[in-house]
């Protein structure tokens, strides 16, 4: 089969001279160009053999996904000329980020905003533009290319093997990328950067895919399945061009890496067993490995532009590992993070601070659910099943995120001990690597142990 979408947009008028763009303040409405060529193929096949116990399967598609109406309002709402927001400190620098109050004590430090006193800090002078955001005139409709191959085996006459190969290649994915500055730009009293949106990103995910199943005889069913993946992009930030964007916009090739929710090893079982007394027994048990995080540098602007992106549990396993890489950087003099500062181009160079040499990154996931029910008739058509469920029952603490920028749970700022260059702190960050979030809000996302009871009535 074949499928043609096509997204109607505002479309505007052809301006090929970018800077040009730049040079008139970005003032004209644009909005997305219109992309006119996305036909989407897919073919798909299955093959048994003459016993009916063995089938090979595979296919092929291309999907095509919307230009989200942020891209449009990013350059409707940054062009340079808006009034920008007006960001203040607050307490920002009394205790380092992201500890906004003290988790010791469980109070706000000084200077914290109040409702007699909301506006408290000095001003952070440009903080409250984004940059001039303008939208690149060959913006594409992000794309998938999705294939898949795989082959079923029925064992006996109650097991069935499953195993699927699977690969995503996502192309034209958004990226916000600084092409130049502006020397002076009277809103923000200052310079201001220029991104540019455009379909730049590409995505990867490879993944393996095996599982066994039972159906239901001799009073249990379950299924037990294990998946070994592997996912890539270019961006924490998906379709966001804010935060912690590429550290050298002239190589993105440096933005690409592990995905901030990365899972290499993932094992799941569930089933249903009866038990005497028409008792039902329902596990579910989740199994997961660490999943990577960025190093960013002291005042978490962006990554240490000497390290991979996401390189944490991936590339560095452990804080004697990360320390290496900091001392041979230290060495040539400190980081040196191109377009840190719109004005130079460059970050000054300034030594990192080392973190604990036994810090292990990252945290398995482990979770296991259980449901306990029993079904009692209450005459010929009506049946009460009380339910009594527990969620994470051994009550492991996972830590993890919910954040794309750190979906690791775990601080990953290098936030210095003091802020003083004369102090020995000076060159150490303690609170690197420590927990700061865990799973949870939710049931059944691995939080801490929790019961849910409830009845359901048939008839």
């Amino acid at each position: 089969g074949v499928r043609y979408d096509v997204e109607f947009t505002p479309t505007f008028a052809a301006v090929n001279d970018i800077s040009q763009k730049a040079e008139n303040v970005l003032g004209i409405v644009q909005g997305i160009p219109r992309d006119k060529n996305n036909f989407a193929p897919r073919v798909g096949f299955n093959f048994s053999t003459l016993d009916g116990r063995t089938s090979i399967h595979g296919g092929y598609g291309t999907y095509y996904d919307r230009v989200t109406l942020e891209i449009q309002t990013l350059e409707r709402g940054l062009d340079g000329r808006a009034l920008p927001v007006e960001v203040r400190a607050g307490n920002l620098f009394f205790i380092p980020p992201p500890f906004l109050f003290d988790p010791v004590n469980g109070v706000f430090p000084p200077g914290a905003p109040t409702l007699a006193n909301p506006f408290t800090g000095f001003v952070l002078p440009g903080a409250g533009a984004g940059g001039i955001n303008i939208i690149d005139n060959d913006l594409q409709n992000p794309t998938v290319h999705q294939m898949n191959i795989g082959v079923q085996r029925e064992l006996g006459s109650q097991f069935a093997l499953h195993v699927d190969y699977v690969r995503n290649i996502g192309t034209h994915f958004i990226i916000g990328r600084i092409i130049g500055t502006v020397p002076f730009n009277p809103v923000v009293g200052g310079p201001e950067i220029v991104k540019n949106l455009e379909s730049s990103v590409r995505t990867k995910y490879d993944g393996l895919l095996v599982s066994l199943e039972k159906r239901f005889a001799k009073h249990y069913q379950f299924r037990a399945s294990y998946t070994l993946s592997r996912a890539n992009n270019y961006a924490n930030d998906d379709q966001i061009p804010f935060s912690n964007g590429p550290v050298d916009s002239s190589n993105l090739q440096l933005e690409y890496g592990p995905t901030p929710n990365d899972q290499r090893h993932r094992f799941s079982f569930s089933g249903m067993f009866e038990l005497p007394w028409h008792l039902r027994l329902s596990p579910i048990m989740t199994l997961a490995s660490s999943v990577p995080l960025d190093i960013l540098l002291p005042d978490g602007s962006s990554r240490v532009c000497e390290l991979s992106r996401n390189a944490g549990a991936r590339e560095f396993h452990t804080g004697a590992q990360l320390n290496a890489a900091l001392t041979q950087i230290n060495a040539a003099g400190g980081s040196l993070c191109p377009n840190a500062d719109p004005s130079t181009g460059f970050k000054p160079r300034v030594p990192l601070p080392l973190v604990r040499d036994d810090l292990e990154f990252g945290d398995s996931f482990s979770s296991v659910d259980l449901r306990v029910s029993r079904v009692f008739k209450l005459g010929e058509r009506v049946t009460l099943e009380p339910i009594a469920e527990v969620f994470n029952l051994f009550n492991v603490t996972n830590v993890l995120g919910v954040s794309n920028v750190n979906y690791s749970g775990f601080s990953n700022v290098l936030v210095r001990d003091n802020s003083d260059p004369s102090s020995p702190a000076f060159n150490r960050s303690s609170s690197f690597g420590q927990p700061v979030t865990t799973a949870g809000g939710v049931f059944g996302s691995g939080g801490p142990r929790a019961f849910q009871f409830a009845a359901r009535v048939t008839f």
